[in-house]
């Protein structure tokens, strides 16, 4: 069964006005037309309704009852599958902003939701969608490089503790109790599209932080590096957190290799570096060659959007999708399959690095495993159960300069002080 609008707006409602604004400032450049806005912090809400013009709801239940097409769930990170159910089960296409699932449970029952409603769901992952990841699938499509065997994928973001805190309002917030290794989309999925491999097996080793005096510290909000097996026997290295910011990637393949360049700016350069051995060389082929390119098709939209013109992309790929009732590339079973590869390589990090397999999502008999595993890191998950202490990585607030810094940025998102204390004990 599929569910098309094949001529006219595609009307959209967001939930979440903090990252889901960014979405409905552009959502009119893909062809679709924002209807309003959710989200439970009311200061924020009526700040975004009113600069864009249309009506917000606190109520997520009365939310999904209004008439639009499809919804944008940019809520926080470990909420996306809970939501996602519930707008296909109530006739929306769903575009989930972050990773797909927060236990393996979860993934199993989004899977078979987004299989039985048959609407378009799809993985809101939009560094695949960069002038250079563009260009290496391209390539890679081409042959360029022949069959990937060994690839690279960074998304090392270090920010301010400040920086850290603003992003990250009350001690049960998500991104306080944030295994590193979760929040891997950015770094491997690019990879995954550009290849079309996907993963079969994970093993993850935790790099322990330092404090200022060289001494290393036993908190468990640790920098990563995990080697991924892929389906065609090729090993990725996702790596991720300590100082030294790069979005970057790199492929070598059986006839090449190609890699972004490196240097200033969020994602460097934007350069591409092809390169072959001698003896490899295809007549009027280049040994080595460096360029920067540029997107095939709506290089001056992709430019007026963030993320290295990836939202724009996302977007677009979205209503398509929709218009067409094909699924996209980051549908429910590409997006699972990397949220699994977090979830399972958390877990490989807490045996010191063991190799576990990742399930194939379509398969019936893991999904029947699957769906009695509901652990996760996180609080408040619908369904969820907590994991021991040992595996959590939790951020404490009981240092009083941590305190009040917390105060402070949090203040600075807009709560007053009276929601700032409550954020404390929620």
């Amino acid at each position: 069964m599929t569910h098309t609008i094949p001529e006219g707006e595609i009307r959209v409602g967001v939930l979440g006005a903090f990252r889901g604004k960014a979405f409905a400032e552009t959502a009119a450049a893909s062809g679709m037309k924002l209807t309003c806005i959710c989200d439970n912090f009311k200061t924020r809400l009526d700040k975004v309704c009113s600069e864009l013009g249309v009506p917000g709801y606190e109520s997520f239940d009365e939310f999904i009852k209004q008439d639009f097409d499809a919804v944008v769930i940019a809520a926080p990170f470990h909420t996306h599958a809970y939501f996602s159910k519930l707008a296909l089960k109530a006739g929306k296409h769903v575009l989930s902003e972050t990773s797909c699932n927060a236990t393996l449970a979860d993934g199993v029952e989004l899977y078979r939701t987004a299989c039985e409603t048959g609407l378009c769901y799809m993985l809101a992952e939009n560094y695949c969608y960069t002038r250079f990841n563009q260009e290496f699938k391209r390539l890679y499509d081409l042959g360029e490089i022949g069959y990937v065997r060994y690839a690279e994928g960074e998304y090392n973001h270090p920010m301010a503790l400040s920086d850290s805190l603003w992003y990250a309002p009350g001690a049960k917030h998500w991104r306080n109790w944030l295994p590193g290794c979760y929040y891997n989309t950015h770094a491997l999925a690019p990879l995954m599209y550009i290849t079309n491999t996907l993963p079969v097996a994970v093993s993850c080793n935790l790099i322990p932080p330092m404090d200022e005096y060289g001494n290393i510290t036993d908190s468990r909000r640790s920098a990563f590096v995990m080697l991924v097996r892929m389906d065609n026997g090729a090993i990725f290295r996702i790596y991720a957190g300590v100082a030294g910011h790069s979005c970057w990637y790199g492929l070598h393949g059986t006839k090449g290799a190609m890699e972004a360049g490196r240097g200033q700016g969020y994602f460097g350069p934007e350069t591409v570096r092809i390169w072959h051995e001698p003896w490899t060389l295809k007549e009027g082929q280049e040994a080595e060659k460096v360029y920067f390119p540029d997107w095939a098709e709506h290089a001056e939209e992709a430019k007026a959007t963030g993320h290295g013109g990836g939202d724009f992309f996302v977007e677009l790929n979205f209503a398509e999708a929709i218009r067409t009732g094909k699924q996209p590339y980051l549908d429910a079973f590409h997006g699972i399959m990397m949220t699994n590869v977090g979830i399972y390589a958390w877990r490989s990090a807490n045996q010191g690095g063991k190799w576990i397999d990742i399930p194939d999502i379509r398969d019936e008999k893991a999904q029947e495993e699957m769906l009695s595993d509901r652990l996760t890191p996180f609080p408040g998950v619908e369904g969820g159960v907590l994991m021991d202490e040992s595996m959590l990585a939790r951020r404490t607030f009981d240092d009083p300069k941590m305190r009040e810094m917390a105060r402070e940025a949090w203040k600075r998102q807009g709560y007053t002080d009276e929601e700032v204390e409550a954020l404390f004990n929620e």
